[in-house]
């Protein structure tokens, strides 16, 4: 499992995380820091109204969640002018450059529309998919018989690694589709450890409102569901 994992790309934190030595650089902890700590930040205040969000507090500008913001925030506007500066010639594109690009003869995002998209893929993307990898691989330690039901799936359908060849064991899209242990493992570990806990919110915005369950709901009114609850019901 391991060797597959971190033979992939598809993610940031991959390549970070099995480079040990480059940990030592302190731009690069800190900017993984910073990233852990504004998601949770953010997750925590997002639950929080507008109002209280919006007033002032001394305390608050030297906090440790409003540094994490900050830096999380320099991140992105980095990714963004990386982006601007080197054009839109990377091929394959990836979901980055995709903003950058003017499409339709209508010219590309702002500045600023383009770093707040960079934040939305950097929390939304790499946050939730090293969060559902890494509870995936614990619940697979502790449970010896899954794990080598997943491996012998694996094996047989891509052929084991082999450290010594780049490339080997890697599984493409065809490959991935005859995979259904893996894919029951992950919907397994998303139902029991959802990568976003919280509820996601939802406005009623029909000016006559909603029904639900028999109960009324007035417009204008924040519903969610409850994620943990509601993938638990039998």
């Amino acid at each position: 499992m391991i060797e597959r994992i971190s033979g992939s790309s598809f993610a940031a934190w991959v390549p970070v995380l099995f480079s040990r030595p480059k940990l030592s650089r302190r731009p690069v902890s800190s900017a993984i820091e910073s990233f852990h700590s504004a998601f949770h930040f953010k997750v925590a205040l997002g639950q929080l109204s507008g109002n209280w969000y919006l007033a002032p507090s001394k305390g608050a500008s030297s906090s440790k969640a409003r540094e994490s913001l900050d830096q999380f925030t320099s991140v992105a506007i980095e990714q963004a002018q990386g982006r601007l500066e080197r054009g839109c010639k990377r091929q394959p594109v990836d979901l980055r450059e995709n903003p950058v690009r003017p499409r339709w003869k209508r010219p590309g995002l702002a500045f600023m529309e383009l770093v707040f998209e960079v934040i939305v893929l950097l929390n939304a993307g790499s946050d939730t998919t090293e969060s559902s990898l890494t509870s995936i691989v614990y619940e697979l330690a502790k449970n010896e018989n899954a794990q080598r039901a997943l491996q012998a799936e694996l094996d047989g359908a891509l052929g084991p690694a082999d450290r010594n060849k780049p490339g080997s064991g890697l599984a493409c899209f065809e490959a991935m589709k005859r995979l259904p242990y893996s894919q029951a493992c992950l919907d397994e570990n998303l139902r029991l450890i959802p990568p976003i806990p919280y509820d996601p919110p939802r406005v009623v915005i029909n000016p006559k409102g909603i029904k639900i369950a028999g109960h009324h709901i007035l417009p204008g009114t924040t519903v969610s569901v409850p994620t943990h609850t509601i993938q638990r019901q039998p």
